[in-house]
C-alpha cells in the first residue's frame, strides 16, 4: 500500500493554483489538503494540518513565500514583523 503524500497548495494567482491543483490531484498518492492564497494563511494552514509538502510560491500577500517557508522552519524573527 502505497502511503498518501499530504499537499498543502499556495500561490495567490488562482488560475494558476486551479492548474497545479487539477495536476497534482491525477496522481492517487497525492492529496491536497488545503489551497490558500497568502503567505499568513499558509503558515495557518499548515500548522493547521502539518502537511508532508507544500507547493508554496515565493511571491505572495501579507506574507511572502521565502518568510512563511522560513516560519515552518522555524526561524520566524518576530511575530510583531508578521501582524
Amino acid at each position: 500500500m502505497a502511503r498518501i503524500v499530504r499537499i498543502l497548495l499556495v500561490d495567490d494567482f488562482e488560475p494558476w493554483r486551479t492548474f497545479v491543483a487539477s495536476l497534482l490531484k491525477k496522481n492517487p498518492e497525492w492529496q491536497i489538503l488545503s489551497q490558500v492564497s497568502d503567505g499568513l494563511a499558509a503558515v495557518q494552514k499548515a500548522e493547521e494540518f502539518q502537511p508532508d509538502l507544500i507547493v508554496l510560491d515565493i511571491g505572495l500577500p501579507k506574507l511572502n513565500g521565502i518568510e512563511a517557508g522560513l516560519d515552518r522552519a522555524g526561524h520566524r524573527t518576530s511575530e510583531a514583523e508578521w501582524n
